[in-house]
């Protein structure tokens, strides 16, 4: 027992048990506080390591435009960068025995025990080991993303830090000066007062003369739809007149038809047979057969001469016997061959007493027509038969009288040869030589011959005409209207009065379509839709003009409420008369004129459909063999039209006129058209009974208007109707003139416009996109924000302009716009050499300041004391150094693809301000200027009128506005400077003083801008001061177009760099953020001794407490 009693070491195990978990506690202490120590250099290394890399930054950038930002090759430094940081990083360490590996902290004591007290060599060995034992896991440098200055944040960010130390506000104490100075820039916030008094003032005066020079038009057009109608004398009868009229062509071509199929379609090439008479033939063949006949020597055999020298022919036995046999074949020949022909027309001839016109008979056309298809092949013959025979007889007359018969011809010869002669004889005297004598009942060939013939050819002679459009024959003749015409006259006389109809149809159509629709370019009307809302037009734009003129605070809306009350000139009568007179053109009044001419329309449409039809035929479109009825132009060309179309085999089989008269009604109810069935007319008319449809209305008669005329044209007619045609010419040439002028105006302050907004620097120097936005500058009442922005900028309220007076102030200060050179020189000129400038001279005044490099005080001057033409860091701005010189400002706003459409933009721009400052103060000086009321009231008069003088107040103001703007432009242009509102009338360019008529007006308006254009009093703003307004109201407006135009400033300073050399130079790399990530781990040196084996649980192999990430970010802002 005394043995467990014994207290021995005790003290030793109760020393082990609370030493070591203190030890273990303080071990931890020690390597968590090596952790935290190793954070803290690392965190060193990192900034030591970010700032060593912004030492690179690009000099050029900083030297031209203050920007700081890194080389453009940034990127070939972060490795150095991240080498100096893992350098730093393991560099932290205690002399000794240099493994920074080992694991040893004997090795590390005992090291430091060695150094400390000089045991061992005594001496520093060079090696180091590192107490803090950090291990970089991974190490990396990068650019931030989008921390580049085609950032607009970054490029604000900068430009605001590089305009601190500038004092901005002095840099637009010009501007804020001169707009302090002109006592004008008062008035501005006046005139976006008046504005709206004077728009809608104009537009009330513009819309009072559209209303009354459109219902005049409109006047004139009624009268030329009436007076038409007049002359051709239409009524309420006249469509079913024309419709009447229509049905009897219908009517006329239905015989018409008949006649063609009866005698024409199928008869092309038929001739009158003719009785065959063979004199001349004889007479021929005779001249052949005599003694000095060519072919006398086919008569006789030998010839001798007797003892008195005459000479004698003698004919042969064997020869007559060849000339008697010759003839009697001849003989027999011509006999057949009419009894061939008798034969053949034997059918036919027992059909000739059935000729005529009756149902049941034959036509003798008809019947002609098929005697001539059965004989045709045999008169042929008989004619060769008829030639045979007489060319026998003359070769037998002369053997008779010019020979004798030799001795061996034998009697039988002799008589035969006689009878032959005589049998010849007969048949020719008979039948060949025109002998029209037979015997009806005799039963001779010849006389059936001869009885057929006469017949024949007596057929033919009756009928020949029939086969021609003349024929006059009753059953051929037309009936139209009661009067008879050939085919060729009815043909011709429907053609004449169809056309006449059609050309009064279509006038009387044409006329009406342009009163309802508008004639711009005749008469110049507009439509009645147009005429009633340019009514409604005036009516509201009156009431909107008292509506503002009552609400105004300003002189000019009392001067207008005097004006509307009648304070000048009995207005107040004027206004209120034409109101009454726009009372009437109201939409009922509208509605039922145009309706009436609606109607006409269509009923007068409708009878034009059935005579002329474009395209697609209409269905009620007359036509014959699908030819309009006034188309044919001549009966020619109807006979060939129906001989192409009308079938012809059922005329040829037709065996009496009634199938003939059957046939001819089938064909033409098959070629015309509409087609003309049972009891129905050519077309259905509209309503003819009541006035819905009349043509006629006339606005004279007081009893004819009550009902038959609408009211609107009653109403213009009583307003006018005491004027005439000469009248209306004059009316004519005085709008035209006065078009013509306002036109020569428009194209001058065009013109005038194009000069002004004309880029003048080098071509070629664009801009091009790169990685700006597109938004643009924009403004919807460029007034009134000009009117603001003034106001703040006299004001001095800069408090919450700080930021944009920087943008604004490094834009204007580092760029140019399209006139920096001008008003650069025109500074340099003393005030009375600016007071002498004119469009013709201040080009000669500005080369005589231009000067040199080293000549102070000259444009060209680049010595740093004249700051005038250099930027904010001291750099010459012109062609050389800024590649869109004369446009950078315009392209920052504007942001175009081209250097000229930026420049006319700004131009464009600065006019519609201008034109609208100005017109108010036209209105305010000149509304009653004795020049403009004299010659309104002249233009008034030469239209007898109609138009007030007021109206035509509204047009010159107009044009005079127009003109001294475009000046205004020009003299901005040039580098002058500009009264923002002009406060009196001498304040105006353009002097009004001698002119004494409308000519005159028009020409000094045009007049040649070098002696318009001059600077006036050499007060107001510059070109560039609207271009600064412009800039400041876009970087106030934020959002996307802010930063549309810092980043294509950013695009400038790029082009601008690389223009200098730096071809590769891009804003994408001009880096301005950095970030460095590292993860470091710091190995664990106490806790991993053997007496904490097992103790420190797994603190040794976890690596989160002993690991950490470190993150920096550093830049130049």
């Amino acid at each position: 027992m005394k043995s467990y009693k014994k207290t021995r070491g005790a003290v030793s195990v109760f020393l082990v048990l609370i030493l070591v978990p203190c030890l273990l506690a303080s071990s931890i202490f020690v390597d968590v506080s090596r952790v935290e120590l190793a954070k803290g250099d690392t965190l060193s290394a990192a900034d030591n390591a970010l700032n060593a890399l912004l030492a690179h930054f690009d000099t050029d950038l900083n030297d031209w435009y203050g920007m700081v930002a890194s080389c453009q090759n940034i990127d070939e430094f972060y490795a150095q960068s991240k080498n100096y940081f893992l350098s730093i990083v393991t560099s932290q360490d205690l002399i000794g025995g240099g493994n920074t590996s080992s694991d040893s902290l004997g090795e590390v004591i005992g090291g430091v025990y060695d150094y400390i007290t000089g045991s061992g060599s005594g001496e520093l060995s060079g090696d180091v080991t590192n107490l803090l034992m950090m291990e970089c896991l991974s190490a990396e440098i990068s650019e931030v993303s989008d921390a580049d200055l085609t950032n607009a944040a970054m490029m604000k960010a900068e430009i605001t830090e590089f305009m601190k130390y500038r004092a901005p506000i002095e840099l637009v104490t010009g501007l804020i000066e001169r707009l302090k100075n002109d006592p004008s820039s008062k008035g501005v916030t006046e005139v976006e007062k008046n504005e709206p008094l004077v728009d809608k003032k104009s537009k009330y005066y513009e819309a009072e003369g559209e209303l009354l020079s459109a219902s005049f038009k409109t006047y004139r057009a009624l009268m030329r739809y009436y007076n038409k109608a007049e002359e051709f004398g239409f009524s309420k009868n006249t469509p079913a007149q024309m419709l009447n009229d229509l049905e009897n062509y219908k009517e006329a071509y239905r015989q018409i038809n008949k006649v063609l199929v009866r005698h024409m379609v199928n008869t092309k090439g038929l001739k009158p047979y003719e009785l065959l008479v063979m004199k001349d033939r004889m007479e021929f063949w005779d001249g052949q057969f005599k003694e000095d006949g060519r072919q006398f020597t086919q008569v006789y055999s030998r010839s001798e001469e007797d003892d008195s020298g005459k000479t004698v022919y003698y004919i042969s036995n064997s020869k007559l016997t060849q000339l008697v046999s010759n003839a009697k074949t001849a003989g027999d020949t011509f006999e057949s061959s009419i009894e061939a022909l008798v034969t053949a027309a034997g059918e036919m001839m027992k059909m000739k007493d059935q000729i005529g016109y009756g149902d049941g008979q034959i036509n003798p056309v008809q019947w002609w027509k098929r005697m001539d298809e059965a004989t045709r092949t045999k008169q042929a013959a008989v004619k060769d038969a008829g030639e045979a025979l007489v060319k026998a007889l003359a070769k037998l007359k002369s053997a008779k009288d010019n020979c004798e018969f030799d001795e061996d011809v034998s009697t039988e010869n002799k008589n035969n040869f006689s009878r032959q002669s005589d049998r010849l004889k007969k048949i020719y005297d008979k039948c060949l030589s025109g002998n029209r004598t037979y015997s009806k009942n005799s039963g001779s060939n010849l006389d059936a011959y001869l009885s057929l013939v006469v017949t024949y050819e007596s057929i033919c002679k009756e009928n020949a005409d029939r086969l021609t459009p003349d024929s006059k024959h009753e059953e051929d003749m037309i009936l139209i209207g009661g009067s008879k015409y050939t085919v060729r006259e009815a043909e011709e006389e429907i053609r004449k009065k169809m056309t006449e109809q059609l050309t009064q149809l279509t006038t009387c159509m044409d006329n009406l379509t342009k009163i309802v629709d508008g004639d711009p370019d005749g008469i110049g009307n507009g439509s009645l839709d147009e005429l009633a809302e340019l009514a409604k037009k005036y009516r509201e734009t009156f009431h909107a003009w008292k509506d503002e003129a009552y609400s105004s605070d300003t002189e000019m809306g009392a001067e207008d409420r005097r004006e509307i009350e009648g304070g000048y000139e009995d207005s107040k009568k004027k206004h209120y008369d034409t109101l009454k007179f726009a009372e009437q053109i109201n939409e009922e009044a509208v509605e039922i004129l145009k309706t009436r001419l609606n109607n006409i329309h269509e009923q007068l449409e409708i009878l034009a459909r059935v005579q002329f039809s474009e395209g697609k035929k209409d269905p009620s479109y007359m036509s014959y063999l699908d030819t309009g009825l006034a188309s044919f132009f001549g009966a020619d060309n109807l006979v060939q039209k129906a001989r192409n179309t009308i079938g012809k085999s059922r005329i040829d089989s037709a065996g009496n006129n009634q199938e003939l008269n059957a046939y001819a009604k089938e064909m033409f109810n098959q070629h015309f058209t509409p087609k003309p069935e049972e009891e129905r007319k050519v077309t259905q008319l509209k309503d003819t009974a009541s006035n819905d449809y009349n043509p006629d209305i006339d606005p004279k008669d007081p009893d004819y208007q009550q009902e038959e005329t609408p009211y609107l044209f009653v109403f213009f007619y009583s307003q006018w109707k005491h004027l005439n045609e000469e009248n209306f010419k004059e009316f004519d040439k005085q709008e035209k003139e006065k078009e013509e002028a306002k036109e020569k105006v428009d194209d001058f302050s065009k013109e005038q416009k194009e000069k002004s907004g004309k880029y003048r620097g080098p071509d070629g120097h664009d801009i091009q996109h790169d990685y700006s936005e597109g938004a643009r500058f924009k403004a919807s009442s460029l007034v009134g924000a000009l009117a603001g922005t003034i106001s703040n900028l006299v004001s001095g309220n800069f408090s919450e302009m700080r930021d944009q007076l920087y943008l604004l102030t490094y834009m204007t200060g580092m760029f140019s716009c399209a006139t920096f050179d001008r008003e650069g020189a025109f500074r340099l000129l003393t005030k009375e050499q600016q007071k002498e400038l004119d469009g013709g001279n201040f080009q000669n005044y500005y080369a005589g300041v231009k000067g040199g490099p080293t000549e102070p005080n000259t444009w060209l001057s680049e010595r740093y004391q004249d700051s005038y033409n250099k930027s904010l860091t001291g750099k010459m701005i012109n062609e050389e150094n800024n590649r869109a010189y004369l446009a950078e400002q315009e392209y920052i706003l504007f942001g175009k693809e081209s250097n000229k459409d930026n420049v006319k933009q700004a131009f464009d721009y600065i006019y519609t301000i201008r034109y609208t400052l100005n017109l108010v103060s036209c209105f305010q000086h000149f509304w009653n200027n004795s020049t403009i009321v004299f010659i309104a009231t002249a233009l008034s008069a030469a239209t007898f009128g109609i138009i007030p003088p007021a109206a035509f107040k509204v047009v010159l103001l107009l044009m005079y506005t127009a003109a001294e703007t475009a000046i205004d432009n020009l003299r901005l242009s040039y580098g002058f400077p500009v009264e923002l509102y002009k406060t009196k009338a001498d304040d105006w360019v353009i002097n009004l003083k001698r002119v004494k008529s409308f000519g005159a007006f028009a020409d000094i308006l045009t007049g040649k801008p070098e002696k318009l254009v001059k600077n006036k009093n050499n007060k107001g703003i510059f070109y560039s001061d609207y271009i600064a307004v412009f800039l400041l109201l876009g970087v106030q407006n934020g959002g996307k177009l802010q930063t549309a135009m810092i980043q294509r400033t950013g695009e400038l300073m790029q082009a601008n760099l690389r223009q200098k050399g730096l071809e590769d130079f891009s804003m994408k790399n001009s880096k301005v953020y950095f970030s460095l990530n590292s993860q470091i781990r710091v190995r664990p040196l106490m806790v991993t001794l053997p007496l904490f084996e097992g103790e420190a649980g797994d603190m040794e192999s976890r690596t989160d407490w002993c690991t950490y990430t470190v993150k920096m970010t550093r830049g130049y802002i």
